[in-house]
């Protein structure tokens, strides 16, 4: 477990691969997408020389809407970093679900990652 909100792969010479949660409320009537495309405009000015593509996104039961996009950067050491991020909304809530790790680790982790996907499900805050 990672701080109560995710979980890292810790293996001896690996890089330490995370699946993280959050979610944030936003304002009633807000749009979706706006918030995705400003959430990617904020990764593209932080990470300078990133790859940020649409990804599929997968069935979340009791969203209203979802958006998916991949990121890949170089390290300062020659490899490249990948994020997969999952948004979304239900009502004024946004979940997001992050996947962090080596490109070159994805064969390994990608099937752990999309396990961990096909369980997610938005709940009515009193079913929690």
């Amino acid at each position: 477990m990672k701080d109560e909100f995710g979980i890292q792969r810790v293996e001896k010479d690996k890089f330490p691969s995370t699946v993280t949660a959050t979610e944030e409320m936003v304002a009633e009537g807000s749009d979706f997408q706006p918030f995705v495309e400003l959430q990617i405009s904020m990764l593209r000015q932080y990470l300078r020389g990133s790859r940020i593509e649409a990804a599929l996104s997968p069935a979340i039961p009791g969203a209203d809407e979802k958006a998916s996009f991949d990121v890949r950067y170089p390290t300062k050491d020659g490899q490249i970093l990948f994020y997969r991020r999952v948004y979304a909304r239900s009502g004024t809530t946004v979940g997001t679900i992050t996947l962090n790790a080596l490109e070159k680790d994805l064969d390994q982790i990608l099937p752990a990652f999309d396990a961990i996907l096909a369980g997610v499900q938005f709940q009515d805050k009193k079913e929690r």
